[in-house]
């Protein structure tokens, strides 16, 4: 994945980056749709990849908690 779509993506699920380097997503976060849910993985894929430039800091406490629900529902 590039920079710039991850940075769409980030945008699209209501994430912000801060401080350049660290993304928070609202508590208010929902994954409605398995593209969604998808999105999410590749948004915790992509912060980890050193390849692609720098490493981005992720709270995971609110994507991993409605990516269960969602999960959970069958949705994704």
């Amino acid at each position: 994945m590039k920079h710039k779509a991850f940075k769409d993506k980030v945008e699209k699920m209501g994430g912000v980056i801060k401080n350049a380097c660290v993304i928070t997503f609202p508590k208010t976060l929902q994954i409605k749709t398995k593209n969604e849910a998808i999105d999410i993985v590749d948004i915790m894929r992509y912060c980890n990849d050193l390849e692609d430039g720098p490493e981005y800091a992720l709270s995971l406490d609110t994507p991993l908690e409605k990516l269960k629900t969602a999960i959970e529902r069958g949705i994704a």
